[in-house]
């Protein structure tokens, strides 16, 4: 056979043999790259408009993506972010969110004296006439009381 012929020959038969070979992994990794099962993490399932493998990090809970803004003292990572702090001193008084029973207000932390002011400066549940938070008084004040306001 000349040369040519034989060349010829082996390039043909290679067309045949090398598509058989192919199991259907054309990258470099030991998966199968069968597509037709889609990978659980690239679904969104809390309708945010991110997977978890987009950076959700609740992917149960839109309120919770790396979208939203980081809701303080709610416990939560709201941005995915777990270096934005949730856990701040909103009023400014010295102490974290978690601890303060009132971070709105400075004149009300754990520790404070209690004032004659109808509020719970001390965090201990009770305002000034002992009377829980939020309870009324069972003596209204200036009406008898001996407190005079």
């Amino acid at each position: 056979m000349n040369r040519s012929l034989l060349l010829f020959l082996l390039a043909l038969s290679l067309l045949f043999v090398l598509p058989a070979c192919d199991v259907g992994d054309d990258d470099d990794d030991t998966s199968d790259d069968d597509d037709s099962t889609p990978d659980p993490a690239d679904t969104d399932d809390d309708g945010d408009g991110l997977s978890e493998n987009e950076g959700d990090c609740d992917d149960t809970d839109a309120a919770i993506s790396p979208n939203e803004s980081e809701a303080t003292c709610d416990g939560v990572d709201n941005d995915c972010n777990p270096g934005t702090p949730d856990d701040i001193d909103g009023d400014a008084d010295g102490v974290l969110c978690s601890t303060d029973c009132d971070d709105e207000d400075a004149a009300n932390f754990p520790g404070n004296i209690e004032l004659c002011d109808g509020a719970d400066n001390d965090c201990n549940g009770l305002d000034d006439m002992g009377v829980a938070a939020g309870e009324p008084d069972p003596v209204p004040r200036g009406a008898g009381s001996g407190v005079v306001l």
